[in-house]
Parts: structure tokens; sequence; C-alpha cells
């Protein structure tokens, strides 16, 4: 039976992924305009602007975590317990950032305040 140790490149790993993950959480943050009667309504451009920079967070968010799950993979050294970890570690990421991607995106619909329909 052989037992698995941590290396101290395992422990810097999860110190950057526990940074990555609190980054990508505090980039993905979209603020929401509300429509207020004194405030006249922004239009469908700040709206595009919004979702344009959700995606752009997320895409920076998925590309520190791909360098991370890189660089983690490289770390397990064929350690097939190690790398069965990161490939759920990984995939659970990417989830959460795309799960962000969205809840920052339906903030946007809230902006703009189209007329269309009414």
């Amino acid at each position: 039976m052989r037992l698995i140790t941590h290396h101290p490149r395992r422990r810097r790993s999860l110190a950057i992924l526990a940074a990555a993950a609190v980054l990508a959480a505090a980039t993905l943050q979209c603020r929401m305009v509300t429509d207020s009667v004194v405030r006249p309504l922004q239009g469908s451009a700040q709206a595009a602007s919004c979702l344009k920079a959700c995606n752009d967070a997320a895409q920076d968010a998925i590309r520190a975590e791909s360098d991370l799950h890189k660089a983690n993979v490289q770390a397990c050294d064929s350690d097939t317990t190690c790398l069965a970890q990161e490939e759920a570690r990984h995939e659970a990421a990417i989830a959460a950032i795309q799960n962000q991607r969205k809840v920052c995106q339906n903030g946007c619909h809230h902006q703009g305040g189209g007329g269309a329909g009414r």
C-alpha cells in the first residue's frame, strides 16, 4: 500500500488554485444598473457592453484555469490518483466559471430597459 504524501509543489498549486478561484469569483461579477424614475434608461448598448465584459472575464478565468490545470498535471508527475483528482477539480472549476458567466449575463439583461414590444 502506497502512502500518499503532500509535496510542496502540490501545496503551492492548491494555494494558487484557491487564489484563482477567489479572483475568478470577484472578476466575474457584473454590476447591474437598475431602472430609476429620476434617471433615464441607458439603452441596449450598455447591456451589450455588459455581456461583452462577462464573456471577456470568463475567457480570462478559463485561460488562468487552463494554465493552473497544466501546472497541476505536471506536478502530479504521473501519479494516477493525483491526475484523477486534478481532472475532477479542473472540470468543476470550468463548470463554476461557466455558471458565473451565466449569472453575470443574466444581470446584464436587466440593463438597457428597451421598449421593444411595449
